[in-house]
């Protein structure tokens, strides 16, 4: 993802956990932070709160991104509202239909709480979890702040489809980007 931004002619700081992020914040000052949710040392949370309590920080702006599990658990972060008007978007990749690990009864029926928060989903169309025809009916139609994108891919890995999800990454983070 990260040689995609820099192709696209981004500036680009790595960091491998929540608390080298928060650190590379304080360094840099970033026009934007693109967080997973799921990090260890400082989750994506926590990152946000973090950068929220930092007058320096407190205005930049936040996408989260979470794969799999992290996407349910990035959309469940995002309802929040204590979070949610600190947030630039989400974008979540490989949804699953029903989110027990998160002891969430309906993680679809959480999108309404995000109100006007942009969220792109990307979802391989014959996902071993939840295939992208499915997740269209749960999701509902594309809108000002919701778009899902289609990777025709064998599964939930994407495997036989990496550059098409790394494009249809890069192009929610854009998309999501252009909502505020």
């Amino acid at each position: 993802m990260a040689d995609l931004l820099k192709t696209a002619g981004c500036i680009v700081h790595e960091a491998f956990d929540g608390k080298e992020a928060l650190e590379l914040c304080w360094k840099v000052s970033p026009d934007l932070v693109i967080s997973d949710i799921l990090m260890p040392s400082l989750d994506g949370f926590s990152l946000c709160r973090a950068l929220r309590r930092d007058v320096a920080l407190r205005d930049t702006p936040v996408i989260l991104l979470g794969v799999s599990r992290g996407a349910g658990l990035s959309v469940a972060v995002a309802a929040q509202e204590s979070l949610r008007d600190r947030l630039r978007g989400v974008v979540a990749i490989g949804l699953t239909k029903e989110e027990e690990y998160l002891e969430m009864d309906d993680l679809y029926g959480q999108l309404p709480s995000l109100g006007s928060l942009p969220l792109a989903v990307v979802q391989s169309t014959q996902d071993n979890y939840l295939p992208a025809a499915q997740a269209r009916q749960l999701f509902g139609a594309d809108n000002d702040h919701r778009v899902l994108r289609a990777v025709p891919a064998r599964n939930h890995n994407f495997s036989n489809a990496r550059a098409a999800m790394y494009q249809a990454i890069f192009e929610s983070l854009k998309w999501v980007d252009a909502q505020s």
